[in-house]
């Protein structure tokens, strides 16, 4: 049991990584696909009773957690935005518009598909995942490196989370301490690299812009679930590349103006 139990992080990401490649192979959508896959990951966490942080306490993985993945924030906001592409609603409270039609034009696939990978993602997140990858980086972290892990570690976050809700509330407390650990850190620079990080992520289809992207462009014209599923890989991949571009700024001192901070 615990064994399993420390391999559980590790074994989260493998799966997700499976999902993905299974969607991209077979052209199914990975939203069902990654629901089914965090019902079993919970029921492996909750076989070896895994302790979970809620709160400020900790307590057993349960089922309902699985649940609790689904971003209803996102999904009405996701169905707000797609059913004002299909017909801005005052179009039918003034009979102009068939309501049913624009019901059934709601791309609900594409909507299944982002939250049902959020669903998977708070579960490997709640499996300690997500940490992993933070802490992994965090272990590299001198007075050189410390701007370019936190700017990466703020592109992860942003890419399964907001922005401006969880990344900034998380990081820049975090970002005070590291400047007061180590003496050649300069606090703005860390925060501008975490910032322009942050928001560079967000064209991932598991955060809020590259959602509303996806569904945006699924409301405005028929599509396939393969073209849906290569969208998803296409956003994802390039907030994964404008990552990549401003860690390597970070690395090199752009954020920081040449020494003007």
């Amino acid at each position: 049991m615990e064994m399993i139990r420390a391999i559980l992080p590790q074994l989260s990401l493998l799966v997700l990584i499976m999902v993905i490649a299974v969607g991209f192979v077979k052209k199914i959508n990975i939203g069902f696909f990654s629901i089914g896959a965090a019902f079993l990951l919970a029921l492996l966490g909750m076989a070896v009773e895994l302790q979970i942080k809620s709160g400020d306490t900790m307590r057993l993985l349960k089922a309902s957690d699985v649940a609790k993945g689904f971003s209803s924030s996102m999904f009405v906001t996701l169905v707000g935005v797609t059913f004002l592409f299909v017909m801005a609603a005052v179009l039918i409270l003034l009979g102009c518009a068939d309501e049913k039609k624009a019901i059934k034009s709601i791309p609900w696939g594409t909507l299944i598909m982002i939250c049902g990978v959020g669903v998977l993602v708070n579960m490997i997140s709640l499996l300690g995942g997500i940490d992993l990858i933070s802490d992994t980086l965090a272990s590299f972290m001198t007075e050189h490196t410390a701007t370019p892990i936190m700017a990466a570690t703020s592109g992860i976050l942003s890419w399964v989370s907001s922005t401006t809700a969880v990344v900034m509330p998380t990081l820049y407390p975090i970002s005070a301490e590291i400047c007061q650990r180590f003496a050649g850190v300069n606090y703005v620079e860390l925060i501008a690299a975490i910032t322009a990080t942050s928001f560079a992520a967000a064209i991932s289809p598991l955060s809020t812009g590259g959602a509303i992207i996806m569904s945006s462009y699924s409301a405005a014209r028929e599509t396939t679930t393969e073209e849906m599923n290569k969208m998803f890989y296409t956003l994802f991949l390039l907030s994964v590349a404008n990552v990549c571009v401003n860690v390597v700024m970070a690395a090199v001192g752009v954020f920081g103006l040449g020494g003007l901070f």
